[in-house]
């Protein structure tokens, strides 16, 4: 991971990030994001066919093939209850920037499956009950190669983007409100925390690696809350992602036109950039920081 961004935004203000065709746009990004989706799982339950047949699940194997490892540009974390929204999103990074995203819920919706299918193989009785000692054996295995997965694979991700909603960030009574943000989400948590003990590994990294190469939550008793330890997140807003599609949208009007208009030459500055190098420079002029690029 090189950074981690804090990505505040609804689905009202991702609708103003492109100015024409806006709802047209948005049923596109919804609908690639959806078909990643689509694609990944089709992919999971392939492979999964083959490992629960046997009498010894091989837990290593299972996370190199089942929650395989990949390099990507985008992991993005978030919670389930903003599915159309983070969708939406990732179908933008892939569509106006073509970058490869990883959402979450992949992973998270694999192990409720992958759960389902061991505990109906090694813990079902006769009568249909399943027994309560072997299914938080089974819960305790697969969610730690999860979170192995989880953790791997954020470490080869360029970028972590959390998407940070009410629904993710819920605002608490009190006791627990005030400056620090909780959430009710355990996975939500350890992505974050994550991001604060992950190595820090420098962009060009990732891309030289790049070139060889849903939790469902239930109405509960009662509900625990963590505090998102959020240190090293970058604050991204839709101001910044407006203009870092305008910029991108002028780049490639720019390749296409042999003049280039006086507002379009401001841009060329960014000409032969990534598309993560143009928002590291974005946030660099908006927040003032310093990414050394």
């Amino acid at each position: 991971m090189y950074r981690a961004f804090d990505l505040r935004i609804t689905k009202e203000e991702l609708e103003t990030v492109i100015e024409n065709n806006s709802t047209e746009r948005l049923r596109l990004w919804k609908n690639l994001g959806w078909q990643s989706k689509q694609e990944f799982d089709y992919e999971y339950k392939e492979l999964l066919k083959d490992y629960l047949n046997n009498g010894v699940l091989n837990g290593t194997e299972l996370i190199e093939k089942v929650f395989k490892k990949s390099n990507y540009d985008i992991f993005l974390s978030y919670s389930h209850n903003d599915e159309d929204l983070v969708y939406t999103i990732a179908g933008m990074l892939m569509d106006q920037f073509e970058l490869k995203v990883f959402v979450d819920v992949f992973y998270w919706g694999s192990a409720d499956d992958l759960l389902k299918e061991i505990d109906d193989l090694k813990c079902r009785h006769v009568n249909g009950t399943y027994n309560y000692e072997k299914r938080n054996l089974t819960t305790s295995h697969v969610h730690a190669m999860l979170t192995a997965a989880i953790m791997q694979l954020m470490d080869l991700s360029e970028v972590v983007m959390f998407v940070n909603t009410e629904h993710s960030v819920p605002v608490l009574e009190t006791t627990l409100s005030g400056k620090k943000e909780y959430t009710f989400s355990p996975w939500i948590y350890e992505e974050i925390l994550l991001t604060n003990l992950l190595r820090e590994k420098e962009w060009f990294i990732h891309r030289l690696t790049y070139a060889n190469e849903c939790y469902r939550y239930e109405e509960k008793d009662f509900e625990i809350a963590y505090e998102l330890p959020k240190n090293n997140m970058i604050d991204l807003n839709v101001q910044i992602l407006k203009e870092w599609t305008r910029i991108n949208w002028r780049l490639n009007k720019c390749k296409n036109q042999k003049l280039c208009t006086v507002e379009d030459l401001e841009v060329l500055k960014y000409e032969k950039n990534h598309p993560l190098n143009i928002l590291y420079k974005i946030v660099e002029e908006k927040l003032g920081l310093c990414f050394g690029l």
